[in-house]
């Protein structure tokens, strides 16, 4: 049995993996199956570290301020 699995990433991050694989002789399937065989049976192969730096410049982007404004609008404004 199998199934499908919709997996939405960066356009140039595809292409690049897709050229990588292609230069390899590999296909995509091939290697995402084998990615998911291994991770599933030994998850701590992959390691997640936070950069505190990019996190904190983060909290100061216009962007952020505006949004954090606008969640604190909404909350208000359903609780207060």
């Amino acid at each position: 049995m199998t199934a499908s699995i919709l997996v939405r990433t960066d356009t140039d991050l595809k292409k690049r993996f897709e050229e990588q694989a292609k230069r390899q002789g590999l296909s995509m399937t091939f290697l995402l199956t084998s990615f998911m065989k291994t991770y599933s049976d030994a998850p701590d192969i992959i390691k997640v570290g936070l950069d505190e730096e990019i996190i904190d410049n983060s909290w100061k982007s216009a962007k952020t301020s505006k949004s954090m404004k606008s969640l604190s609008k909404t909350l208000q404004s359903k609780w207060l």
